[in-house]
């Protein structure tokens, strides 16, 4: 907790929701990464709604999508130490322009990783993202990051086609509360927007008479 206090003092003052969310981030790209390039050539990383967002760095060091990178080549040194060589690739999406417009500048920058960025909706941009997956080669391992502002745009039936790859992995992170709040509104837009998220109706079985608290709970 101490490395979160650090953090906190610095760049993400007044932005400890964005601090949390980096910080396990960062704890989970880079044990991934350590584990999964021992035994594949090529680690994919794909983060389905990029930013940038209320960054502070001119570097962009504190989004997202540097961060995962930063975690990924932390990885790739200790095994190019060892003789081993672990190639790095990134997709990302974004669809606001104004945020896709400096996402783009970004990856223009980076020199020691294949970088392909998207305008557009993560949803519709599910099979380029198949492919550039597939292009990663037989030994290729892919991490999926999906952090959306709220709980929509990644329906499940949309995305299946991602979980259906080889050696993948795919984190969604969003805030609760809201879903919390409104998972059992009559509202016909809510409803069919949780349905998406979801994948089906039956989520609402499973929360019914639920206390406010007891909704968080798998």
């Amino acid at each position: 907790m101490r490395a979160i206090e650090m953090l906190a003092e610095s760049a993400y003052s007044g932005r400890e929701q964005t601090l949390v969310k980096h910080y396990i981030l960062r704890e989970y790209v880079v044990r991934m990464a350590f584990k999964v390039a021992s035994f594949c050539d090529t680690i994919t990383y794909v983060d389905g709604f990029s930013g940038p967002w209320n960054v502070v760095s001119e570097d962009f060091s504190d989004s997202s999508f540097a961060i995962a990178l930063n975690e990924l080549r932390k990885a790739r040194e200790v095994y190019r130490a060892k003789n081993r060589t672990v190639k790095l690739r990134g997709f990302f999406v974004e669809k606001n322009r104004a945020a896709y417009k400096k996402l783009k500048a970004f990856a223009e920058t980076v020199t020691d990783a294949e970088v392909v960025t998207k305008p557009g909706t993560f949803e519709s941009s599910i099979p380029e993202v198949v492919e550039f997956v597939k292009q990663g080669g037989t030994k290729n391992f892919t991490f999926i990051f999906i952090d959306p502002t709220g709980w929509s745009g990644f329906a499940m039936e949309t995305i299946k086609p991602l979980l259906e790859l080889d050696r993948v992995e795919l984190l969604i992170n969003f805030m609760t509360s809201h879903i919390r709040r409104f998972a059992e509104s009559a509202h016909k837009e809510t409803m069919e927007s949780f349905e998406r998220m979801f994948g089906s109706a039956d989520f609402r079985q499973r929360i019914q008479g639920l206390r406010f608290e007891e909704k968080e709970t798998p």
